[in-house]
Order: C-alpha cells, then structure tokens, then sequence
C-alpha cells in the first residue's frame, strides 16, 4: 500500500544544486543522465556545483582527520550556496556527509567559524548556511509525488517484482538524517508501486550491501552482498532496486565473486531507481544510459528492459507457444535434471544442456 500522507502533490521546490560524488561520473555516469532526465521530466531544473569535489567519504577520510573532513565537505557547500537553491544528492553517503555537515554547522556557531576560518585560509570560501541538502528518493517522493508518478507511467512495470534496497547512509542518524521511517522505510517501494512494480518483501532489505567493509573488513565485503541477494531471489524478486551508486556497484559487481565462491549461480538483475522511473514514463534506454549499464551489468538487464517496453524478441519471434513458455523454460534452467541426469552430457565434456537453455532465454537463438 502506499502511504497516503507521504503522497506530496504541493511543488516543495523545482530547482536543486545537482551534487554527483565521484562514483557516479567515473564509473556509472548512466545514473546520473537517467537521474537528469527523470527529474528535467516533472519541471525540476538542476544546476551543476561549479569546483565540487568529492563530499568527501565519511569512513575513509573522517576517521583519519576529522577536520579535514568537515571543511572538505563544507567547501563543498559554500559552492552550492552560490547557485542559491537547495542541493539533491545521488548518493547514500554523499548525502549523509552533507547532510550531517550542514546540519553540525548550522546548529553549532562556534565550530562554523572555526572551520570557515579553514575555508577563508585555504579557498577563499565561507560557509553561510543557506541552503538544505536532499536525498533524490525523498525529491522524487515528496516534490513530484505518487500520483504525479503513476499519471506518467505509459510503460508501467507490468507488476515486474521488485527487490527495494535503500542501503544504510540515508537514514542514520535518524536525528537529522532520516526523511524516511528508519525501521520501515516505505520511500523506495512507494516509488516502485507508483509505476507499476510489485515491491518485494525480504528478509535483508533493510542490511548494508558490505561496501562500506572494504576499508576494513575485505573478507565481509563478498558475504555481505550474497546475504542479501540471496534473501530478494528466495522472496522471489525478479530485480533489485537501489538509490545509491555504492550499493549499486557492491550488488552488481559482487555477483561474479559470489558465484566464484559460493557456485550460487546469481544473475539478479540491478538497476538505479531513477532507470525504471525514466522507462516507465517513457524515455528511451538510449536516453537513460542504459547501453552503458548493459557492459557492466551482470547480463540480464537488457532483457528486462526489452520485457518492460514489450520487445522481448523470443516472444515477438514466436520462439515461445502456448505449450512452451518462457516461465516454464526458466524453471528448466534451475532444476537441471537435463545436465545432471542426462548420459551424453555425463560422458560428452562438450555438451552442456544448460547452455542451451540460458541461450534461448537470452534471446541468442542463432548461436
């Protein structure tokens, strides 16, 4: 269901300082153009952050030199002060860096002038305390809206079941932090709902995806990960949705080790909550960045996409029928009986049934 009291049709703000971190332009930068789009879609205007660096990261840098951290991300906010509008961030942990930052600032005067006394040394800056920082979930829920976003879906998702991961960094400390209900939060599935997915309840929904453990804890890292991916596939999630490039890059890019290690066979297909939005309210995949995710995705992603907007080519070619679906062919490829039971492919190395099958559902007939 979605939360009726949260369904803000009022127009809080349609302008924001764009804040993308560093993740984003450098590896996923399909995020940011979907993120652009969505938004440049409902009449939000965004400006860039002219100088911005990274926020910076709150394990990494903090908790080496905490001063630095505080004026690094101040800078940062000095220079989103200057475009005069509030900043929306893509990111979990760039948001709960300025977040936090603007929020310490603000309510403490005297650490305020200690650190402009950095920023005034070293960048000619001064932190005013002008402007508020966002996360993009809680723009697109509170500025544009549920009902805005279901009256713009002409390719809903068709009940496509989806997985929400909100990860961890946008809601702690909930003091100051939180926009969403920290041992419920609804903002993410509320999204998804509104465009036609069917929201997925699990177990590990509200875990951290273990990115954050490779600073100290590497040998986490990877179990963190197949934890919760393990948990969306049990509950029978067809995708994962995330709202943070970090837990993006930690659900994707763990799944080759997971399957290394573990012979778990995941193939969860991820995507940024703002790449089905731009879908589902029609803008083209060309247009959201999706051929880039496509070469760093763990190869599901364009079958979905081409499910969503009705181009699934076996189907349009006829490969499947009434008496063979593609529903019965994807519990064919779990079960295996056909490898493992099979004697030629018992005695012949070369022949793998499997193969044949995750070939047809991929659309690769001819091969």
């Amino acid at each position: 269901m979605m939360h009726e009291s949260d369904d803000m049709t009022q127009q809080y703000s349609n302008t924001y300082s764009l804040f993308t971190g560093c993740l984003v332009p450098s590896k996923f930068p399909f995020i940011e153009a979907a993120s652009r789009k969505v938004l440049g879609s409902f009449g939000i205007s965004l400006h860039s952050i002219e100088g911005a660096s990274c926020c910076p990261n709150q394990m990494a840098i903090q908790s080496s030199n905490k001063t630095l951290w505080y004026a690094l991300a101040a800078r940062n906010l000095a220079l989103a002060e200057k475009n005069a509008c509030d900043i929306v961030s893509l990111c979990n942990g760039c948001y709960d860096t300025l977040k936090s930052v603007n929020t310490r600032l603000k309510g403490d005067d005297k650490f305020k002038d200690k650190v402009n006394r950095v920023l005034d040394e070293k960048f000619g800056l001064k932190f005013e305390g002008t402007i508020d920082v966002k996360h993009l979930v809680q723009v697109l829920h509170e500025d544009i809206g549920f009902n805005a976003l279901e009256r713009a879906s002409v390719n809903p998702l068709g009940k496509l079941k989806c997985a929400p991961f909100g990860g961890c960094h946008s809601r702690r400390p909930m003091d100051h932090m939180g926009f969403d209900d920290l041992d419920e939060p609804y903002f993410l599935g509320d999204l998804i709902r509104a465009i036609g997915g069917d929201v997925v309840s699990y177990a590990e929904e509200n875990s951290c995806c273990g990115g954050g453990l490779s600073i100290g804890r590497k040998d986490d890292v990877v179990p963190a990960a197949r934890r919760v991916l393990l948990s969306a596939q049990k509950a029978g999630a067809e995708v994962v949705v995330v709202n943070c490039p970090f837990c993006f890059a930690q659900l994707a890019r763990s799944q080759e080790a997971i399957n290394d290690i573990f012979l778990d066979g995941l193939n969860i297909p991820i995507f940024y909550i703002t790449q089905l939005i731009g879908l589902a309210i029609g803008l083209t995949p060309e247009n959201l960045g999706m051929p880039m995710h496509y070469e760093c995705s763990v190869g599901e992603e364009e079958r979905i996409v081409a499910r969503l907007l009705g181009k699934e080519t076996l189907e349009a070619e006829g490969i499947f029928t009434d008496e063979v679906t593609r529903e019965q062919l994807e519990i064919c490829a779990k079960c295996l009986a056909c490898t493992d039971d099979c004697a030629t492919a018992a005695t012949t190395s070369e022949y793998h049934p499997e193969e044949i099958l995750r070939l047809v559902l991929d659309g690769k007939v001819d091969e």
